[in-house]
């Protein structure tokens, strides 16, 4: 069995599609559970309704992407856990190919899926994500055509927790997703936690999912815009080994002076300078994190 999580704040209007498109999987051995953070547009009521067998934890308030996640997990029955976007929708035989890569690869912990844009789906969104030596996590083909190129299983860093696939005893290792972060970089985050405990990650291109980009988030938000910049800092304070971070900081000082200018000439350097200057307050928390993290893997 395997269980299937959607976080959902405020959702409604994507939830047929996300949830009819489980309805109509190949592999059927599974449980739906909507971690619901503090929506009110009606959508648990409507889940009740039309996806009655759906499992619903509420939240208070919207408590972030990362919390809806662990919360899921923590109810999960599955031996696998199964994240999706409420602003995805899968391909009917998503699962059974994602369950049948876990069998065939005992060593893998996770798999990413071949992510395509819903409004046009001869683009890529996702074929897994990967680690810039500029110290950023970034979507693997993002924008490109969805050609031979991505047709191949192969390893890459990371699967978008919008449409990952992950063994529970992975979670059960390393730890769920930090909450800190409330929404965006956990996974990378995640990511290398699971690579210094041996973890790998396939990209599985027949396993699809086609993705409304931010239907939930907004495409211009300033809290993501936020989140991004701030979380970005983090993940270096708190996760990238040694050897990679003598590699990626100089590169990333520069990239954060070129991000700044960019922000700058568009009227969001206040926002920019605000992420920057939180992630620094909140290194002292990140740097105790590391060193459990690593004293954790060389045990």
């Amino acid at each position: 069995m395997i269980t299937v999580i959607i976080p959902n704040w405020n959702g409604r209007n994507l939830l047929e599609e996300c949830l009819g498109s489980l309805e109509r999987q190949t592999f059927r051995d599974f449980e739906i559970i909507v971690v619901d953070n503090g929506s009110t547009d009606g959508s648990k009521e409507f889940i009740r309704d039309r996806f009655p067998d759906v499992k619903i934890i509420e939240m208070k308030e919207n408590t972030g992407f990362a919390s809806a996640c662990n919360a899921g997990i923590r109810e999960s029955k599955g031996d696998l856990i199964v994240l999706l976007n409420n602003d995805a929708n899968a391909d009917e035989k998503w699962l059974e190919k994602m369950v049948s890569v876990f069998e065939k690869h005992p060593e893998i912990g996770f798999c990413a899926s071949r992510i395509l844009f819903k409004d046009d789906s001869g683009i890529i969104d996702s074929a897994g994500d990967e680690f810039s030596t500029w110290g950023f996590g970034y979507k693997r083909g993002h924008g490109e055509e969805d050609d031979a190129r991505f047709n191949e299983e192969t390893s890459v860093f990371s699967a978008c927790a919008g449409a990952g696939v992950y063994r529970k005893e992975m979670f059960e290792r390393i730890g769920y997703f930090d909450e800190d972060f409330f929404a965006y970089y956990e996974d990378i985050d995640l990511s290398w936690r699971a690579w210094a405990t041996q973890y790998r990650c396939l990209y599985v291109p027949e396993a699809v999912v086609y993705h409304k980009e931010k239907a939930t988030s907004g495409k211009d938000n300033d809290r993501y815009l936020y989140l991004v910049q701030r979380n970005q800092e983090l993940v270096l304070a708190k996760s990238v080994p040694a050897e990679v971070l003598l590699v990626c900081l100089p590169a990333h000082f520069l990239f954060v002076i070129a991000s700044f200018l960019w922000y700058f000439m568009r009227g969001k350097a206040g926002i920019f300078i605000r992420a920057k200057n939180d992630a620094l307050k909140m290194i002292p928390k990140m740097l105790k994190k590391r060193k459990e993290i690593y004293m954790k893997a060389e045990k």
